[in-house]
């Protein structure tokens, strides 16, 4: 038999020289043929084989690979056959040494947790319970013979999903770039630095460099096949199964166990078969040979999966040494297909993988998928959660709140939930919720004080945080984008339904890592993730600083937006609507917050509190004031309406407990409701129009007409009969009470709100106020809330609760700002204006930045009260007869006195106060004359003005009383 098998190789081979002439070269350490014959003769003895080409077919006959790679086969068969026998690719992680605890320990062990080769203290998350998603719907929609892109952001489980793949699909698993956990081969880095190394950096060698990377990735290729065929030889004994899919796929994760964790095995085959002198033709016959033998152990049509992970890089990888479109990745995927005679079905997996990158070529055939799936459910995060937790202290209230804490901060991508849990698991079950804490101080930059108690109990894990964590990079965002995210977060804060769903064409907010998919096809984009979200504020707000940095990181709310102007309507009322939230103290008179161009009404010397409305079971209307810190609660500050009907309904209080705040969206005449109660027990609607910085202004008429219809008969537009006299029933539906009487306030006078006004005391509103309603926002911005959270719906996230947790007063004084930290309050002496007449309350124009020109009577009001050259945003209202309305004009601000004056014709607005008390100036102010009159009537409304404006800068003038003359010349 082995002699007619020779003399049958023989006459095939000398019939073509060229290919043995290749054989010699490629495998320098057969030296002639008779080596070859003897060789093929024993492979033949072996495996029975009658002719040529069952000998060239049969599975386990090595495929031609240079003499040192069938070395280093002998060399790894052995540990082959080991792990075939344990199956133990990798060693059960254990926390032993950690916890005394029995029970903890043995919890732990039953987890069957891998640990990493190289870590052998840490549990490998990525691989728990790996296998029980193989056969979903998702995977197996990905994983389903077509070529594919897989894209989505970082952490967002796509290489899980390759994993689970994998798991159910012969193939194999490759990436660009190995993370921290290191799993996987260096095969593709290794090889792909080597050819950097020597690469011809030149346009003009670009077929040059295409050769090179396919014969790079050739080797890479065939030293997987080889190596697969020798776990298929070494399995078969065994009899094989599916379960040794999941076996393949682990020893592709793990390499280094086959040579006893000194050298990946894969890495250094393809090594030795990419020095080995081989073609690209011969290493394409080569691999086209493995494949048919795989197929003949297989058995079977299946196609093979080829993944390829991290595939952003071969994007981006010397893309400049390539011709037109064409990229590293292009090559490989071309290479592959070619190779591979398009018997493997490819899946590439990445995050930028742009498909404008893969028109008119290499892939434009390819299915496209973002697919990933999220913990957007707390069901089925506590789900994941709760198998991980011991049980005593899984039921007890702290581990539930845990639950809760976790869905809080940690919902969206999967990645931070499975890295918190295995930091919990490998030396935090003593400290969970410091642990917790810290996880989210070393991402964001804040010390979280909502679990302060349970933190308290704990006391301070011995250890430092050391674990490192992909994290967010604020250096993507730009100053255009940062004007976004501020208005994104102010959404947040006051209606907790800020979810911001970009356009599908701005995926660059999914690369950049702050957004995500959450479809299956690339086309919704959203940023909704609490950890994406306060990164973002933490970095619009950075934490105050008592010394050096008081312009960059101020103490104060109004000095906080002249660095983050909001730069629309919106943005500009729910600024105003976190303002009016915590500016009403028990003794500060009305008159105080809001300012008018003449005396003020007395019913204005009252202090006030903001109401929130409630309907009884009993369809009784009751109401309780708010307090300051009422943010902290999973109830959103302000009710958005899309319509009059809503609008009205919230007037009506015609829901069970209504937030303070009404946002009509769909009025044009009026941006904000909400009522107050005075300290007489009368109650006061309040309405308010916003005039955002790049709205334009034209005329005085224009801003008359604006507060006209501001009025009772207008303010809604033109509605019928039936609607009328609804809204006037709603106007009339303040709760009455038998033992009171109420004040009704007629007036047309014109009111100012200033963000500055309180500027120089030491309790106006604080930077740490505004970040903490952005993160109690955040927290309950979902629709989803855990089981597990207070009935009471508290969040406890404003920072004076770290008074809870810092006992000491010197401590506690660098712990909370206060507003004495951006400098002079009260006590010092205040800048005063030089007095400027402006005639007509006219704006002047000028090129240049100048102070704000006032009044003789601004003067005079300035004097007497404390405050620097940069006011605050301000608002003017017109109260009208039976409601109070606002409408509010927003100079052009910027950042520390920075503003231009407003031209005429340009659509500028500009409104200035120095004082709360100061007459509206410098801009397109309405001064109307006062009609106060008072009576006493059974229901209660009271006009009031409320409204803010744009943050505060400087209000430029005329730098000079000459050039002021030239201007109104002008």
């Amino acid at each position: 038999m082995t002699e007619s098998i020779v003399d049958d190789i023989g006459p095939r081979l000398l019939e073509n020289e060229s290919q043995l002439a290749s054989l010699v070269a490629a495998y320098s350490a057969i030296e002639n043929l008779d080596v070859a014959a003897e060789f093929l003769s024993l492979r033949a003895r072996q495996t029975g084989a009658t002719s040529l080409i069952d000998l060239v077919d049969y599975a386990f006959l090595p495929p031609f690979i240079p003499s040192a790679g069938y070395d280093y086969l002998a060399k790894i068969r052995p540990r082959m056959q080991d792990l075939a026998m344990t199956g133990a690719i990798f060693e059960p992680w254990t926390a032993a040494g950690v916890y005394e605890e029995t029970e903890i320990n043995e919890f732990l062990a039953s987890l069957n947790i891998p640990q990493p080769y190289h870590s052998p203290l840490n549990a490998c998350m990525i691989l728990y319970h790996l296998g029980e998603l193989a056969n979903s719907a998702r995977v197996s929609g990905i994983f389903s013979g077509k070529n594919t892109f897989l894209v989505n952001g970082s952490g967002t489980g796509k290489t899980r999903i390759c994993y689970e793949g994998l798991c159910s699909h012969w193939g194999f698993y490759f990436t660009f770039k190995m993370d921290s956990g290191e799993l996987g081969s260096f095969d593709i880095e290794h090889l792909l630095r080597r050819f950097k190394s020597d690469v011809v950096s030149s346009r003009e060698k670009t077929a040059e460099n295409v050769e090179k990377i396919t014969h790079i990735f050739g080797s890479i290729l065939m030293a997987r096949l080889t190596i697969f065929l020798l776990f298929l030889e070494t399995v078969q004994e065994l009899g094989l199964n599916d379960d040794h899919k999941k076996q393949w796929l682990l020893l592709q994760l793990n390499p280094r166990n086959l040579s006893q964790y000194t050298i990946d095995a894969f890495s250094e085959l393809a090594r030795m078969i990419q020095v080995g002198n081989t073609t690209n033709e011969s290493l394409r016959r080569d691999i086209r040979d493995a494949l048919r033998k795989i197929q003949r152990v297989l058995g079977g049509n299946q196609k093979l999966v080829i993944v390829l992970d991290e595939a952003q890089q071969g994007l981006e990888f010397l893309s400049y040494i390539f011709r037109d479109k064409e990229k590293v990745l292009h090559i490989v995927i071309k290479s592959l297909q070619h190779l591979t005679n398009d018997q493997c079905t490819i899946i590439c997996s990445g995050i930028n993988l742009p498909q404008s990158e893969f028109v008119d070529t290499i892939g434009s055939d390819f299915i496209w998928t973002s697919d990933t799936g999220a913990f957007d459910d707390p069901a089925q995060q506590e789900s994941y959660v709760r198998k991980l937790l011991p049980p005593t202290f899984r039921d007890s209230p702290s581990g539930q709140f845990l639950v809760a804490r976790i869905w809080r901060w940690l919902r969206g991508r999967h990645r931070f939930t499975s890295a918190f849990m295995g930091v919990l698991l490998m030396e935090g079950l003593h400290y969970p919720h410091n642990r917790l804490n810290d996880m989210l101080h070393a991402l964001l930059g804040i010390k979280p004080v909502d679990a302060a108690l349970y933190s308290r109990a704990e006391g301070v894990h011995p250890q430092l945080w050391q674990h490192s964590l992909a994290g967010f990079n604020v250096n993507t965002i730009s100053d255009e984008t940062r004007g976004l995210f501020f208005d994104i977060l102010l959404r947040y804060m006051v209606t907790r339904d800020g979810a911001y769903t970009f356009e599908s064409g701005q995926t660059k907010f999914v690369y950049d890592g702050w957004a995500r998919f959450v479809d299956d096809n690339l086309m919704q984009i959203v940023l909704d993730e609490p950890l994406a979200l306060l990164k973002i504020a933490r970095h619009l707000l950075p934490f105050p600083e008592t010394d050096g940095l008081k312009s960059y990181h101020p103490a104060t709310f109004i000095r906080s937006l002249r660095t983050n102007v909001p730069r629309t309507t919106e943005g500009l009322v729910h600024c105003i609507v976190l303002y009016l939230s915590e500016v009403f103290k028990p003794h500060r008179p009305l008159n105080k917050i809001f300012s008018f161009p003449s005396e003020p009404p007395s019913w204005t010397d009252q202090p006030a509190s903001l109401v929130r409305f409630h309907r009884l079971d009993t369809n009784e209307i009751t109401h309780s004031t708010t307090a300051p810190y009422d943010f902290e609660s999973f109830r959103p500050l302000a009710a958005r309406t899309t319509s009059l009907d809503q609008t009205l309904q919230w007037m009506e209080h015609a829901g069970q407990e209504e937030p303070p705040f009404c946002l009509p969206t769909h009025s044009p005449n009026v941006d904000l409701f909400c009522a107050l109660k005075l300290a007489d027990g009368s109650l006061v609607w309040v309405a308010l129009k916003a005039f955002a910085t790049a709205e334009s202004i034209d005329s005085d008429d224009q801003l008359e007409m604006a507060f006209a219809k501001l009025e009772h008969n207008h303010i809604f537009g033109d509605v019928d009969e039936t609607t009328r006299s609804r809204i006037d029933l709603a106007i009339d539906s303040l709760p009455k009470f038998s033992s009171d009487r109420f004040l009704r306030v007629d007036t047309f006078d014109a009111a100012t709100l200033s963000f500055a006004a309180l500027e120089t005391k030491k309790d106006q509103v604080l930077q740490t106020e505004l970040f903490d309603a952005m993160i109690a926002g955040v927290l309950a911005g979902h629709t989803g809330k855990s089981r597990w959270e207070s009935d009471d719906g508290a969040l406890h996230t404003a920072t004076h609760r770290i008074r809870q947790l810092v006992p000491e007063e010197a401590a506690i004084h660098q712990a909370v700002p206060t507003a004495t930290w951006d400098g002079r309050m009260s006590s010092e002496e205040p800048l005063v204006v030089k007095p400027k007449r402006v005639r007509n309350n006219r704006p002047t124009a000028s090129k240049s930045a100048a102070k704000p020109r006032t009044t003789r009577k601004t003067v005079r009001r300035a004097k007497q009260l404390d405050d620097d050259d940069d006011d605050g945003p301000v608002a003017e209202s017109s109260k009208s007869k039976r409601k109070s309305t606002v409408a509010k004009k927003v100079p052009s601000s910027r950042p520390q006195s920075a503003l231009p004056a407003a031209k005429k014709n340009e659509g500028k607005a500009g409104v200035r106060s120095d004082s709360p008390d100061d007459e509206p100036n410098g801009g397109r102010s309405l001064a109307l004359k006062k009609r106060k009159r008072q009576s006493d009537i059974d229901a209660t409304e009271v006009a009031q003005p409320a409204e803010t404006d744009k943050p505060p800068a400087g209000n430029t003038r005329s730098k000079t009383r000459a050039e002021a003359k030239r201007t109104r010349k002008g």
